[in-house]
């Protein structure tokens, strides 16, 4: 478990307030944080070569702002991971489920997002529905996603190795305000490469919205 604290102070330039972005959303002042995060390996079948991860984090703030106010962001995943071969590491499957919430009047930038994008909650590598690249996307304070990769193939010569495969997704996103996130089911279908030269590592995502029919297409630095 880990747990830590930090100071932050939230601002937004060149944003309006309106319908959507309410005042409420855009608070800024100086905020206190307490962070708390554990994860532990709730199954472990070594003669199935499936693994079961599960997390869980709680954020607690307090932002100084016209008024004050509190507000906490909690977050759970559990991470499925099964290699079907009785031996090596060619085909590997994997899921994740992931759940939050956030209470209280969470600023615009403490809200969840479904998306390919690198500012979001996640970082770089996060894969949540992956047909929806920058502008597709809005935030919201509930959340329900589902990533899915069924078969990966990895292929290694040293130095350089790829691993690719098909990915699934599926989510949903509650908004605090009607003009954001609509609450409708997200499903997105695609491919995803994994490229790693001497220890460095590239992923390249085309993902599509079966919802809507737009592509997205995703690069980003990897572990």
């Amino acid at each position: 478990m880990v747990v830590r604290g930090r100071a932050v102070a939230p601002r937004y330039r060149d944003v309006v307030a309106g319908s959507a972005l309410t005042p409420e959303l855009l608070s800024s002042g100086f905020a206190l944080k307490f962070l708390a995060s554990a994860d532990d390996k709730l199954l472990d079948i070594p003669e199935r070569r499936f693994s079961l991860t599960t997390g869980a984090s709680l954020q607690m703030a307090r932002l100084w702002s016209d008024p004050p106010h509190l507000f906490a962001r909690l977050e759970g995943s559990a991470l499925a991971h099964w290699f079907p071969q009785a031996e090596g590491e060619r085909y590997e499957a994997a899921g994740q489920l992931r759940a939050g919430r956030t209470f209280g009047v969470a600023p615009f930038d403490e809200l969840f997002m479904l998306g390919e994008e690198r500012d979001n909650n996640y970082g770089s590598a996060g894969k949540w529905a992956r047909g929806r690249a920058e502008g597709q996307f809005a935030p919201g304070q509930r959340l329900f996603s589902f990533q899915c990769e069924p078969v990966a193939e990895r292929l290694q010569q040293w130095p350089a190795g790829i691993k690719a495969g098909p990915l699934f997704d599926v989510g949903r996103m509650g908004a605090p305000t009607s003009g954001l996130s609509t609450a409708q089911w997200i499903f997105d279908t695609g491919a995803e490469a994994k490229f790693t030269v001497l220890g460095s590592s590239v992923v390249l995502t085309y993902g599509r919205d079966l919802r809507a029919g737009n592509n997205a297409f995703y690069g980003a630095a990897a572990q």
